[in-house]
Formats: structure tokens, sequence, C-alpha cells
């Protein structure tokens, strides 16, 4: 699906929860990937991302689709990376 919205959270103290403004976000393609880099103020150890996948505006498709992925932070190689494929509602 294209022009889908990809948002990601950095877990933080309140949790691995979406806020106002997101650690990063994208749209999808036409045939419905996407790659989102996010990067982090510091080095973590294994910490919570919250990916939110949100339909586009009209699609008739139901609400967003979270779910959550465990990524460590590091300024040296090899950065950490997860694959999140995600399936919507029917319109």
């Amino acid at each position: 699906m294209s022009g889908a919205t990809i948002s990601v959270y950095i877990a933080r103290p309140d949790g691995c929860v979406s806020r106002n403004f997101p650690d990063g976000q994208t749209l999808t393609q036409g045939d419905g990937d996407y790659a989102l880099g996010v990067v982090s103020a510091a080095d973590t150890a294994s910490i919570c991302v919250l990916v939110r996948i949100s339909p586009p505006n009209g699609s008739g498709f139901g609400a967003d689709v979270d779910t959550q992925v465990q990524l460590a932070f590091r300024r040296t190689q090899p950065p950490d990376s997860a694959e999140v494929n995600a399936t919507l509602g029917t319109p």
C-alpha cells in the first residue's frame, strides 16, 4: 500500500508508547516497502522501539497497527536493524 505512515518511538521513562512527536517517520512506497533510519542520542543496550503503521487518510482501512521491536543503538558498526511486516485491516 502506498502512502501509509510509519512512525517509530524509542522507549523513554514513560514506556514504549507513542508520543506527540515520533523519533522517526516515513511513508510507504507504491509496493508497500519502506526504509527508515532512527538515531538515538546515546548508545543503548537492547531497548524497546514502538513501530506504528497508519493507513493513508481516506483509504477505508481501519485503525493504526502497533508492534514493538528490540534494538540496540550504537555509534559503531554493525548497526542494529529490524524488519517489520504489518497487515492492515480490510477496508
